[in-house]
């Protein structure tokens, strides 16, 4: 119940994400799972309902509990899903990852491929240098869409 909580990276030395471990983080919206994530326990996150993205950097998509309330339903519609472009099968017919709508293939920041369009929303941004940023900074920002375009945008 961390209502600050807006964004998390689950390091690569993390198997297992606890039952209810991030329940009632009511502004949490974007999350990076690590390759070495292989389960989520059931209620892990609940009550999130304002995520927008995930990323999970995992080839073989982590085991989620079998009542399958990992997420909020609500964001199986809203939410993108991204993994690596090898992977897209396995996510696309595993329990739990199969019900999002969106799902992106990452393959770099220019050949991001979308499984499903719909209205463009950013995934990702990054500053001049090419290093992900998790707001707008001033110069010139580079956003990743969720229908595979890359756009630039001036932050005065």
């Amino acid at each position: 119940k961390c209502e600050s909580l807006s964004s998390i990276t689950i390091p690569n030395s993390v198997k297992t994400i606890g039952r209810s471990a991030f329940r009632g983080c009511a502004n949490l919206a974007t999350i990076e799972l690590g390759e070495s994530l292989e389960s989520i326990a059931e209620q892990a996150f609940d009550d999130c309902e304002k995520l927008l993205n995930i990323t999970s950097l995992n080839p073989t998509p982590p085991l989620c509990s079998e009542s399958s309330n990992v997420f909020p339903d609500i964001i199986y519609d809203t939410a993108t899903l991204s993994i690596s472009s090898n992977s897209i099968n396995d996510y696309i017919i595993a329990d739990v990852w199969k019900n999002f709508k969106n799902i992106n293939k990452i393959s770099g920041i220019n050949n991001l491929i979308t499984n499903t369009p719909n209205k463009p929303t950013e995934i990702e941004r990054y500053d001049m240098n090419g290093i992900l940023i998790t707001e707008p900074v001033q110069g010139i920002n580079i956003i990743k869409m969720n229908d595979g375009t890359v756009r630039k945008e001036i932050v005065k």
